[in-house]
């Protein structure tokens, strides 16, 4: 897996100094689990900040990624557990995992037209939920009234001239319209983190906003 969309240094920074709220953490940890070169940099901003702390309680202010999955509550790891002959591969990484449970644990919601959420945390009004979207399926037109964090954890899409891949991470925030669309080789799914409603350009999505929390 070949990551090309990665976390920008203002959020690693923040991210590694744990400062952020938890849903961009999620985000961040999940991304971090799929890609070596942001492990390295975050590794790198900690080192940064442990020399600069010198003898303060570096415990107190410093959030790595073991930090962040120790913080959730989820379910037991299959890899832990005792007596266990057939393991299945997991399809999330860890960090979402220890939130949400794997693909297979997923009780999904459905928004129309083939088109799925899961909504698995939701905090000071920062929701961080799963989209599925359908093979050659579009999302709605829409833009932002804040940032929206969308980790790709199986399958891709594209965004206009962009592809975005499993792995890649898309850091949207401006109110100019986009449109994802799932790639053709199967379904998309992300782990999207919103502080803010969507502008939807189209009626029908407007009408189902605040039922779907979009």
């Amino acid at each position: 897996m070949t990551v090309s969309h990665h976390i920008t240094d203002d959020l690693l920074y923040l991210y590694a100094a744990g400062e952020l709220d938890f849903g961009w953490s999620l985000a961040i940890a999940t991304h971090l689990a799929m890609c070596p070169q942001c492990r390295h940099r975050n590794a790198m901003f900690e080192d940064v900040l442990a020399a600069s702390l010198e003898d303060e309680e570096i415990a107190e202010v410093h959030t790595s990624v073991d930090d962040i999955l120790g913080m959730v509550q989820g379910l037991p790891s299959l890899e832990n557990t005792p007596d266990v002959e057939v393991i299945e591969k997991p399809v999330f990484p860890k960090p979402l995992r220890d939130v949400a449970g794997d693909l297979k644990d997923i009780k999904w919601s459905a928004m129309g037209g083939g088109i799925k959420q899961k909504i698995i945390h939701e905090q000071d009004g920062v929701i961080s939920r799963l989209l599925y979207i359908p093979a050659n399926k579009a999302a709605s037109s829409h833009g932002h009234n804040g940032l929206e964090l969308t980790q790709v954890v199986v399958g891709g899409f594209y965004d206009g001239d962009q592809a975005f891949n499993c792995g890649d991470m898309q850091i949207v925030g401006h109110e100019s319209p986009h449109q994802p669309l799932a790639m053709s080789d199967g379904p998309c799914i992300c782990l999207a983190v919103t502080d803010a409603p969507l502008q939807f350009q189209n009626l029908l999505p407007k009408l189902f906003q605040r039922a779907f929390r979009i």
